[in-house]
């Protein structure tokens, strides 16, 4: 069945008669003409308002009226759609450069999707790079400040894609009414994870459908052709054998998402506590794992409601998929500042890899494609043909990317490589809200902000914020905490301000000083490991009583955390050395 939506193009599949190996074709809504791309032949089919049939062996036999035959991609015919059906197309006829090879190494079903919504690979291409999985290669020289990416509106997906494609629309566009009437607001990630598992479970069915349909036809001798109404339908509701048509235009978008996305939320909870043991990275991945176990239990009355209504199938939207999308988030999801801080996902964009050496971002270009928007990039360097192109994940560290993306730097290389310290009032402090109301007056958060501790140094601020948390006693009165706020932070503002920003002497500076260091000691004791153990372990060495097999996943996330808890424990054996030395020297000064 053809899917006549507005635009220039649509696409659907067909199979294989004799192996059901799914092809994709593109259809020109205005002249009808349908390309096949069968990778494996090397032709190219055009039919006409028909249903082709291609078997393995025989080449392509089409059944069409008119423009049929075979058309090979280094033939001298050129035909041209009447509407100018995507230009790109021409190079098959004439041969050029395709779009299989310009876009790389991509399926021909993405092949098809891609140019349906006008995305252009630009000068980029998909390629195997190794270690870092898949990702996108200059296929031309690119200079500093040359856009390289240029993804259409209508290729992204924003919450608002999600809930007009979704199945349970009717119940999400009564929720967002609600929303408005004072009720708890669904967040844009959660509209998107329920998009994605949705989207992931349809696709889960159509390769089902195409298995069964494939053992059918095997076992047929006499080959019966099965009606299209039966084999293609794709409205026909949740409950069908097809794909509901908000999804179905989405499906060839999984092929670029992985069946494991690598970041904490696929560890197991034991792992989790395993591995991260007295690391602050435990807090963080507890953190992540909490916040979208709530989520899920936020969104669990909606998929129980959609499934009552016969919007979807029961446990069509299982926790093991909604976890599996937020996982998916958590390392493709782009914020763009430039259209309001919207957070989307952007199909081929997101196949760029992280490098803590360059600086650009994607962001909206709301003047491009003339005012639609467009998601782009420009180059901050400049790469050679063949050179692996990136972008930054942000100033990350090396336990901040493998929680929220899946993979490490080496902690002790990595540019922006931190122990990120929570030095925050302590509760058990019987001047605990009096210092936080001080606090508030002056926009900090009693819990503080995250000190990155390095190497090199003191973070600037670090020192004053040591010497707030531990001043004072049962005896001290509010004024008297009020006068030292005020000492070491300044009047109260009602904003938000940097304890970075203090300067001249400062008060208390022996007390800060003795606190940090005390703070560091405690925690290097907090580590379940010893660093001979830890730099063995990180070092791919093993004390013979590992279970896992060498190279498994287990095993590399164990090198990574104990190659982490080295360096973290450096830092904070760094730190507290130069606290106590910068003490020290204050006490023989007899500056206090």
């Amino acid at each position: 069945m053809r899917d006549r939506r507005k635009g220039m193009s649509t696409s659907q599949h067909i199979a294989c008669l004799s192996c059901q190996t799914l092809y994709s074709t593109i259809i020109c809504n205005f002249c009808r003409f349908s390309i096949f791309f069968v990778p494996d032949l090397l032709r190219v089919t055009i039919t006409i308002n028909t249903r082709a049939e291609i078997t393995h062996g025989s080449m392509l036999a089409s059944r069409s009226r008119a423009h049929g035959g075979l058309i090979s991609t280094r033939g001298r015919k050129r035909i041209e759609c009447k509407a100018i059906f995507l230009q790109q197309l021409s190079s098959l006829f004439q041969g050029k450069r395709t779009e299989q090879q310009s876009f790389g190494n991509v399926s021909s079903h993405m092949l098809a999707w891609y140019l349906q919504r006008g995305l252009q690979p630009g000068p980029l291409e998909l390629k195997d790079c190794g270690a870092e999985g898949r990702g996108l290669v200059a296929s031309t020289r690119i200079k500093r400040g040359q856009r390289i990416v240029h993804v259409p509106s209508q290729t992204i997906i924003t919450s608002k894609v999600a809930v007009e494609c979704s199945s349970l629309k009717p119940l999400l566009q009564q929720q967002q009414q609600q929303q408005r009437q004072g009720e708890v607001e669904l967040p844009a990630w959660s509209l998107l994870a329920l998009f994605l598992a949705e989207l992931r479970y349809w696709g889960a069915q159509a390769q089902l459908h195409s298995r069964t349909e494939k053992d059918n036809n095997n076992s047929d001798n006499m080959g019966s052709q099965r009606s299209s109404d039966s084999s293609n339908g794709s409205d026909r509701g949740s409950h069908g054998r097809g794909v509901p048509s908000g999804m179905s235009e989405w499906l060839p978008y999984l092929e670029a998402l992985p069946d494991d996305p690598g970041t904490v939320l696929s560890w197991p909870r034991q792992q989790v506590q395993g591995l991260l043991q007295g690391s602050p990275l435990l807090t963080k991945a507890l953190s992540i794992t909490n916040g979208v176990a709530a989520s899920f239990e936020q969104l669990h009355p909606i998929i129980k409601q959609a499934e009552q209504e016969g919007l979807i199938p029961e446990k069509a939207l299982d926790k093991e998929g909604i976890f599996w999308a937020f996982g998916i988030l958590l390392s493709r999801l782009v914020r763009l500042s430039g259209k309001d801080d919207e957070e989307a996902l952007v199909p081929w964009a997101d196949f760029l890899n992280h490098s803590p050496h360059v600086g650009c971002h994607l962001d909206w270009d709301s003047a491009a494609d003339g005012g639609q928007g467009a998601v782009v990039l420009y180059a901050d360097t400049d790469y050679q043909a063949g050179q692996q192109v990136y972008i930054s994940y942000g100033e990350r560290t090396a336990g901040q990317l493998l929680l929220s993306y899946g993979f490490c730097p080496n902690p002790s290389t990595h540019p922006h490589e931190a122990y990120l310290l929570q030095l925050g009032m302590r509760e058990a402090d019987p001047l605990y809200a009096v210092k936080a109301r001080a606090l508030s007056k002056r926009g900090f958060d009693p819990d503080g902000p995250e000190w990155p501790l390095k190497l090199d140094g003191l973070p600037a601020g670090i020192v004053a914020w040591a010497a707030f948390r531990a001043a004072g006693s049962a005896q001290t009165s509010e004024a008297e905490i009020e006068a030292l706020a005020t000492m070491l932070f300044g009047e109260p503002s009602g904003r938000a301000s940097s304890p970075s920003a203090l300067a001249g002497p400062l008060p208390y500076e022996d007390l800060g000083l003795q606190e940090l260091g005390a703070m560091c000691g405690a925690l290097l004791k907090g580590y379940p490991t010893s660093m001979e153990q830890d730099r063995a372990t990180a070092s791919g060495a093993t004390s013979g009583k590992s279970q896992q097999p060498p190279g498994s996943q287990v095993q590399e996330r164990q090198r990574c955390t104990a190659a982490i808890r080295v360096v973290e424990r450096q830092i904070l054996a760094r730190t507290q050395f130069i606290a106590s030395s910068q003490a020290r020297a204050i006490r023989k000064s007899g500056r206090r």
